[in-house]
């Protein structure tokens, strides 16, 4: 069997002042110009993954991407379902860093299908993908019937002490519909009943509330997501998720560490197809955490892959088995 070897496979990981918790400001640099390369956007992952089999045949698919993207580039044209060599009749829509596919009926019982994101997508600066990106799932034989649940938040209900500039987030059993997680949907309220106006945005399996403001000290909040939110089969929480949590004096301005990774570094001799994993100190801004901030290298080429995030650790799954010379 073959392995990785350890001069040859690098895990980078790279840290943005987006993280949660994190907050800067900076300067321009002192008014000097320069040119440098613009990346083209990428796909972070997929639901369902490259490979996937046994998929409920009432769900919806999702891309993420590593950016924002142009709405008006994420259509049918661009996003793409076949059985075979038949296309998939369905719709598409966009909301924050993901894009979700429709069918018009239930999937095949299982079948297996070719989805595509093609170079006709782009970014907001009109940046498109430097290829087409395509991946390959099984269907089962049942629909999805189970609903969501809420399985971490950070804060955690009842918590104290809590940063004034706290971003709110929930993380869920499985990959919900980006399309209904909003601010009809994800709210914070004070004691007194006061609704806290900010944002919210959804990447894997967590949703994130950013208040427009740093919270007011000393003040204890209710947070709630609501039975609106469903999974991509349509299925609502059963009931409303409800915690709370206190905040303090100050702001976070400690920076989050990674504290494990698995493979530890310079491991050896473990299997080719191995997922790459890295948890941190503290929840992380999932937006955050991505294929342009989490990546594996083989020498200095770049090893293909999508990344999820949940709870603490983000996961780093290649597309292939890493090859060798």
């Amino acid at each position: 069997m073959k392995t990785f070897k350890a001069e040859k496979t690098y895990l980078v990981f790279v840290l943005l002042l987006g993280s949660f918790l994190i907050t800067g400001c900076g300067d321009d640099g002192g008014g000097g110009t320069w040119d440098e390369p613009v990346p083209a956007a990428t796909v972070s992952s997929t639901v369902p993954v490259n490979g996937a089999a046994g998929v409920p045949i009432g769900n919806r698919l999702t891309v993420t991407f590593t950016e924002a993207m142009d709405p008006e580039t994420i259509n049918t044209t661009s996003f793409t379902l076949k059985q075979g060599a038949a296309p998939v009749s369905g719709t598409v829509a966009y909301s924050g860093v993901t894009a979700v596919f429709t069918p018009d009926s239930d999937l095949a019982f299982n079948a297996t299908y070719t989805a595509t994101i093609t170079t006709g997508a782009t970014d907001l600066a009109g940046n498109a993908l430097a290829d087409n990106y395509v991946w390959r799932f099984t269907t089962g034989e049942a629909p999805d019937t189970t609903a969501p649940t809420v399985t971490f938040t950070d804060p955690a209900d009842a918590a104290k002490g809590v940063a004034t500039n706290k971003k709110i987030a929930a993380t869920f059993t499985e990959a919900m519909d980006p399309l209904t997680i909003s601010t009809a949907t994800f709210s914070i309220l004070t004691d007194k009943a006061t609704a806290i106006s900010g944002t919210v945005a959804y990447s894997g399996v967590t949703a994130v509330f950013t208040p427009d403001s740093d919270l007011p000290s000393s003040t204890t909040y209710t947070a709630t997501i609501t039975t609106d939110s469903t999974d991509l089969a349509g299925n609502a929480l059963a009931d409303d998720y409800v915690w709370r949590f206190t905040t303090g004096e100050a702001k976070d301005t400690t920076a989050p560490i990674v504290t494990f990774t698995d493979p530890a570094d310079a491991a050896t001799g473990f299997a080719i197809n191995k997922k790459i994993s890295a948890t941190f100190t503290e929840a992380m801004d999932p937006l955050t955490i991505s294929t342009a901030t989490f990546s594996l290298k083989q020498g200095t080429a770049h090893v293909p892959g999508t990344v999820t995030y949940s709870g603490l650790t983000a996961v780093f799954t290649p597309a292939t088995k890493v090859t060798f010379t």
